[in-house]
């Protein structure tokens, strides 16, 4: 699933570097992340800071087979992301 954090960093913080809480670094402190099988591809779950000073935010992402990005979901009220969200179809921004 370095697919799913590559994608993650890529919407986030392109050419920056999350902390995360995914299934490849779980923390049940933070809460719960997953990765399922769904028709088709792949779910993940999880949560993200840009930094220490920054309050963790959850995501949803979708992929397909090919690990290509489905959809992208965020709880976070970054207003590059806000504005992305209105663009990009498969992206997800909500406060």
């Amino acid at each position: 699933m370095l697919a799913a954090r590559e994608i993650l960093n890529s919407y986030v913080i392109p050419g920056g570097d999350l902390q995360r809480v995914d299934p490849l670094s779980p923390d049940r402190k933070i809460g719960k992340s997953y990765v399922w099988p769904v028709e088709g591809g792949w779910d993940v779950s999880g949560f993200y800071r840009r930094d220490d000073n920054d309050n963790w935010h959850p995501f949803l992402m979708s992929l397909d087979e090919s690990i290509e990005l489905r959809s992208l979901a965020v709880r976070d009220s970054n207003e590059r992301l806000m504005g992305m969200s209105v663009q990009d179809q498969k992206f997800s921004a909500v406060p």
